[in-house]
């Protein structure tokens, strides 16, 4: 992954020298989000069940573990980095606001990161109710950080006033999306069909190589995609004390990340609709939960399970 330097306001806003009485630095809980945008609608229930469980449980777990052995007036909060898009995105971010207004004790801070500039981002959502409630959430968001267009993309825009952003120059802004929140976000949450990136290398026989996480080249369509997003989180390089390399800089998250290492990505799995057809990896049924940590820390056995998994996807 490309290495990216933490965000300058994440830095500024939400970490400082404050520690709470048990002298241990209180810092957020930064959890980003990826997902897909055509959720399969008879499985919609489902997923947003379990996500809103799993928001739950992991706000009251954030809450306790800071409040077990010394009263808290206020702890750190669980920061919610998600790209606002139609779908997954959008399911999480209206979970956070509810319990936002539910359970205000467990400190949610919605975050929404989007992958350009509010103005030409919210051409991507149809006129109507679609746009409007994009508008509505970014305008309860306690926080928006916008990614900036690439030169190119600039360069464009510049040439063509008034004219809508053409897909080649919005498909590198999500995939710039999804390495900011590789690089700000101690974990992920993916609600993801479980199916791998669509790489360009075949093997002699003409099919996919199988392989889940590998160096072969990724279809420019696919990238910053939520299996791409996967991968980088899965992929990013961490430093000795278990941060990712945009944090490197803070002390070790309290003992969080000693059961569970920083970079763990936290999976909810959600059928997608593509092409007309639904598509879920052949092992894993609606809403099924699991944690894949990071791909660095796998043992052979759970790597070469990883790609009997995706071997099998390939061949139905």
């Amino acid at each position: 992954m490309q290495t990216i330097t933490m965000d300058p306001q994440l830095r500024k806003e939400f970490f400082s020298d404050k520690e709470n009485s048990r002298g241990i630095p209180v810092y957020p809980l930064l959890l980003a989000v990826s997902g897909h945008r055509h959720i399969e609608p008879k499985s919609l229930e489902i997923v947003r069940k379990n996500t809103a469980e799993f928001l739950l449980e992991t706000g009251s777990f954030w809450y306790h573990k800071q409040t077990s052995d010394q009263k808290e007036i206020s702890p750190a909060s669980i920061l919610v980095l998600c790209g606002m898009a139609a779908g997954a995105d959008q399911l999480v971010a209206e979970e956070v606001l509810r319990l936002k207004k539910e359970k205000p004790e467990l400190s949610y801070k919605l975050t929404a990161a989007l992958p350009m500039p509010k103005k030409i981002y919210e051409k991507d959502f149809s006129e109507g109710a679609e746009r409007l409630q994009f508008l509505q959430l970014l305008d309860e968001a306690d926080y928006t950080i916008e990614i900036p267009l690439t030169n190119e993309g600039q360069a464009w825009l510049d040439t063509h006033p008034g004219e809508s952003l053409p897909s080649k120059h919005r498909m590198p802004q999500y995939e710039k999306l999804g390495q900011y929140l590789a690089a700000n976000s101690l974990y992920l949450l993916a609600l993801w069909d479980g199916m791998e990136i669509e790489r360009i290398k075949m093997d002699s026989t003409g099919k996919k190589t199988g392989e889940i996480f590998t160096n072969d080249p990724i279809k420019p369509d696919s990238r910053g995609g939520t299996a791409d997003v996967v991968r980088m989180k899965m992929e990013a390089d961490l430093s000795d004390n278990a941060m990712p390399a945009a944090l490197a800089g803070f002390p070790k998250l309290m003992e969080f990340s000693a059961d569970l290492p920083v970079g763990s990505v936290f999976h909810i799995a959600t059928p997608r609709v593509k092409k007309g057809f639904v598509q879920l990896a052949k092992d894993l049924t609606p809403g099924e939960f699991k944690i894949y940590e990071p791909y660095k820390n796998l043992s052979k056995q759970d790597s070469d399970s990883l790609s009997e998994r995706n071997r099998a996807n390939q061949n139905p």
